[in-house]
């Protein structure tokens, strides 16, 4: 199946470009501009784009990193982790003095010092049925950065609900995938990939060369780029496989499935359904666990830091979170809106307990 046609493109909300008047050329971006398919215009465009980087771990931080010294006009990073030492290996953005902050925190304090051109947008949330559309809305291309299906299957069909392309890739130990999804026009995830559990090896069982991240990370902010710029795609109707190690690179077909529960002929009544109140997922951390509800709760970190250092010790509060030190063995972070990283335990049951406590002490506080 062939790469699709030129009139697919454009995006009609990114080709409404205004025209700048009297700005200057900027150095910062001359060796990008100079390209003939760039441009001052191009650069226009780039500064009017919004563009998501949904999950900011491993790929997240390439892709966030290289739009962010693009000049990408608004750059919303979201993300419901904390920076842990385990990261720092792969993971450029953050450096020692971050472990313990929020990942959106710390990611956007350091896309800001990259280019103060920009805007950064951060979200401390968990990618739900709940929070996808609020994750998505206004953005014109979202990019993956997630290393579950749960979340990617959320936004995907946010993403087809509300139109906007969405950039998928996934990458594990020597090998990545990618394609670019266009609602409409190209599958959507649950088309060839649907009905994928995450009861499969994570990066903390089977490890990740840091170097596939930077492969499949930089082509996906090139697909967004080719997006904004009006050119074809290379990926949409097509599945990357590339393996680090052996240095293949496969292109496999792919096309819209008529029954495909988010995009196909027939979908009414066929919603994403969830009976839990609160998911409760293990990280590739050892002995880490990240617990959410369904419906996420703005937590004020300036009350809930009054409240909890009655209780417990703190380790670490900034702006979006903070750490405790639950037990001698056990510390617990509250970031965002609910969501509590629980490390020390070793069962899901023990996490979900401590969020209960910590929550219920929260709510209490409240009345």
């Amino acid at each position: 199946m062939g790469i699709p046609s030129q009139s697919l493109y454009p995006l009609p909300r990114i080709n409404q470009v205004k025209s700048v008047m009297g700005l200057k050329r900027n150095t910062r971006y001359s060796r990008f501009t100079v390209l003939s398919d760039v441009g001052e215009e191009g650069l226009h465009r780039l500064r009017q784009a919004r563009v998501a980087v949904v999950g900011v771990g491993g790929l997240g931080c390439v892709s966030a990193l290289q739009l962010a010294s693009l000049g990408i006009g608004v750059l919303r990073i979201v993300d419901r982790d904390i920076v842990e030492i385990s990261n720092l290996q792969r993971q450029h953005l953050y450096t020692d003095e971050s472990v313990g902050l929020p990942k959106v925190e710390a990611a956007q304090q350091r896309l800001e010092k990259q280019n103060p051109d920009i805007t950064v947008e951060a979200m401390a949330l968990s990618v739900t049925e709940t929070t996808a559309e609020r994750i998505v809305e206004g953005m014109d291309i979202i990019i993956d950065g997630l290393d579950r299906f749960a979340p990617r299957y959320a936004l995907n069909r946010a993403c087809v609900k509300q139109k906007i392309p969405y950039v998928f890739a996934g990458a594990l130990a020597a090998s990545g995938n990618m394609t670019t999804i266009v609602p409409g026009e190209t599958p959507c995830l649950e088309c060839f990939l649907g009905d994928v559990d995450d009861e499969q090896p994570t990066c903390a069982t089977v490890g990740i060369y840091p170097t596939i991240l930077g492969v499949i990370g930089n082509l996906q902010v090139h697909e967004a780029l080719r997006l904004i710029l009006g050119r074809p795609l290379q990926l949409a109707n097509r599945l990357l496989y590339f393996n680090i190690e052996t240095l293949d690179f496969h292109l496999i077909p792919i096309s819209i499935n008529k029954d495909c529960p988010v995009c196909g002929d027939n979908t009414e009544g066929k919603e994403l359904q969830t009976d839990l109140d609160v998911t409760v997922t293990e990280l590739c951390d050892d002995q880490t666990f990240l617990v959410h509800a369904r419906v996420p709760e703005a937590i004020d970190i300036g009350r809930a830091s009054k409240i909890l250092k009655k209780h417990y010790k703190i380790i670490s509060k900034s702006a979006l979170g903070i750490q405790i030190q639950f037990t001698d063995k056990i510390q617990v972070s509250v970031v965002g809106e609910g969501n509590i990283l629980v490390k020390g335990v070793s069962s899901s049951e023990e996490a979900e307990a401590i969020y209960h406590q910590i929550i219920d002490l929260l709510r209490e506080a409240n009345h």
